[in-house]
């Protein structure tokens, strides 16, 4: 029985009834509330991905679809933005400022390359002094791309853990809703 209950509360909304005291009454709208974000997240969690994931958008399309999938700003004064949707987008966006980082890095490492060659090649001084500035400048955004790239990684692993324990707390919060509403039942 316990088991049924536990895979009901998500099969199902919990019914308000006027009947309810004002302390079942909230955990019954608070667990409807939670229930209808679990299962908006887990739904748009996918697209989210894929409007990250499309390489053919600019940052202001990007946007757009953004908007349409987590929705431009409170819908309504009852009814709020996904909290969750709304970091998971940001988490998404941060990985993908990471992606484009690291692609960076290649283009800077390609030229670096290019320029090392051109330097062999070069029987002016002042033209390798040149191409020696070009290669140490390089140098030097490759260093800092690569430490904002390592800055950004442990802040993205840092949003996930707490969006994994913001969720796991509401998972918490759900079972103890729950709990309250079965003991007011049993009353």
């Amino acid at each position: 029985m316990k088991y049924v209950l536990n895979y009901q509360k998500f099969l199902e909304k919990f019914e308000i009834l006027d009947s309810d005291e004002p302390d079942v009454k909230m955990a019954k709208e608070k667990m409807n509330s939670l229930q209808d974000q679990f299962t908006e997240f887990n739904q748009k969690k996918a697209s989210i991905d894929d409007i990250y994931k499309d390489e053919k958008l600019t940052p202001e399309q990007v946007e757009e679809k953004l908007k349409q999938v987590i929705g431009l700003e409170e819908e309504s004064p009852d009814r709020d933005r996904n909290p969750f949707l709304i970091e998971y987008s940001n988490i998404c966006r941060l990985e993908k400022e990471v992606s484009n980082l690291q692609d960076q890095r290649t283009k800077d490492k390609l030229k670096i390359q290019e320029f090392q060659e051109e330097l062999s090649l070069l029987d002016k001084e002042e033209t390798k002094l040149l191409t020696k500035s070009n290669i140490n400048d390089l140098n030097t955004k490759l260093a800092e791309k690569s430490k904002k790239i390592l800055d950004m990684g442990k802040e993205i692993q840092q949003k996930k853990t707490e969006l994994g324990q913001k969720m796991n707390q509401v998972q918490k919060d759900i079972n103890e809703y729950t709990k309250k509403i079965q003991d007011e039942k049993q009353k």
